[in-house]
């Protein structure tokens, strides 16, 4: 997850895309799942399964390009980045390389600099403290507390807007963090729901439809008689309803759960706008995201559910169109 909000955080200042398709359009155009996927027509079933792989080419591409558009974007405006955030809390804007990646030292510069201007502690502090015993820390953060306090004192003002801007930022990390704990609660419950189930279904593979898989295909070759072809008939019928039984069981599980599935991801597409607004305040210093680069969290969980429906067919093992 923390690799997701890194991204996001990112897509926030990338410049405008043109005709960026929103989460909401995407649920609008993913077909529907088949109410039953045990006797589908052979071309519907087809014409499904095109559908979803081309939907999810779709959504891949268009979250590829999100993300490498942005990147690009935010390489070339970290200083633009860095001084809104250092704006925020009050202090001096810290120059960050414009182009390219930055080098080892430059990161090491970027970490001094903002500790230096944001807590106070020089690169001299952070060596010495390395060296020190318990106690001469414990003497240093005293003496870093008067100096705080003493500056504090200096500037009352300043002072009282930092202790209000950390509150509130204290109180929105609280906030995503329960907004994140709720969505993977939800998602959590649905995905262990479907590996049970999908568990379930191999031990019943297991036992009841691979012994006649194979006792059939031992009866394949053999002179055929009236007796041996009746054999071959008996074998094949009770293989047929075997696996009729067993998609019929599983099948619509399955179904169930993805239509609950698709209510999670619904119910959760306004936790996600609200991580971003967090996430833009919080992290980037602004009051809400860039708007045309909204929405990453939301098609990513869209595209999951469309992932699942990928799958609908995947206990249907019979093979003869129907």
């Amino acid at each position: 997850m923390k690799k997701i909000f890194f991204v996001l955080i990112i897509l926030c200042f990338a410049s405008p895309a043109a005709a960026q398709t929103t989460p909401e359009s995407y649920l609008k155009i993913i077909p529907a799942p088949p109410k039953n996927a045990c006797n589908p027509k052979a071309a519907d079933k087809s014409s499904y399964q095109t559908n979803i792989h081309e939907l999810l080419d779709k959504m891949d591409k268009d979250i590829r390009q999100r993300k490498k558009d942005s990147q690009a974007y935010a390489d070339a405006n970290r200083d633009k980045i860095a001084a809104n955030m250092m704006s925020q809390a009050g202090q001096e804007a810290i120059v960050v390389p414009k182009k390219g990646k930055m080098s080892k030292e430059e990161r090491k510069a970027l970490a001094e600099q903002m500790m230096q201007q944001q807590y106070g502690v020089s690169p001299e502090d952070t060596k010495k403290l390395k060296k020190m015993t318990k106690e001469e820390k414990t003497a240093w953060a005293q003496g870093y507390g008067a100096d705080a306090a003493a500056k504090a004192q200096a500037d009352p003002q300043r002072y009282q807007n930092a202790q209000k801007q950390a509150a509130s930022i204290y109180n929105l990390q609280i906030e995503q963090k329960d907004i994140l704990a709720r969505i993977d609660a939800r998602k959590a419950d649905l995905t262990g729901r479907i590996m049970i189930l999908d568990q379930n279904a191999a031990a019943a593979k297991a036992r009841d439809i691979d012994p006649l898989q194979r006792e059939s295909s031992s009866l394949m070759g053999l002179v055929i008689s009236k007796i041996q072809e009746a054999r071959i008939d008996q074998a094949s019928n009770r293989l047929k309803a075997a696996k009729k039984s067993y998609c019929e069981t599983y099948s619509p599980q399955y179904l169930a759960i993805v239509d609950e599935y698709l209510t999670y991801v619904k119910t959760s597409l306004p936790d996600y706008r609200r991580l971003e607004e967090i996430i833009a305040k919080t992290q980037l210093g602004l009051d809400r995201p860039i708007e045309a680069n909204k929405g990453l969290l939301e098609i990513q969980a869209v595209r999951d559910y469309a992932g699942l429906l990928r799958n609908v067919f995947k206990y249907n093992l019979l093979t003869e169109e129907q």
